[in-house]
């Protein structure tokens, strides 16, 4: 963000709730755990799905520590 932003340039971070990590596994139809973040197919409903779909478990420490490195 530091290299692309304007000087007092402004921008928005949009991650899911960590409380809410467990109800959002239950939309996927399959998925691969690898611990921070699984991967799988998420159902839409209405036979519709996204393939390879990829949720990250972001815990609002290590947002914090990537903005700090980043400056």
């Amino acid at each position: 963000m530091y290299r692309v932003l304007k000087p007092d340039g402004h921008f928005l971070i949009i991650t899911a709730n960590p409380d809410t990590y467990d109800i959002r596994r239950t939309f996927y139809k399959s998925f691969k755990d690898f611990g921070d973040h699984l991967v799988g197919i998420f159902d839409l409903g209405s036979d519709k799905v996204l393939t390879d779909t990829t949720l990250y478990f972001h815990t609002r420490e290590k947002m914090i520590d990537a903005l700090k490195k980043s400056n």
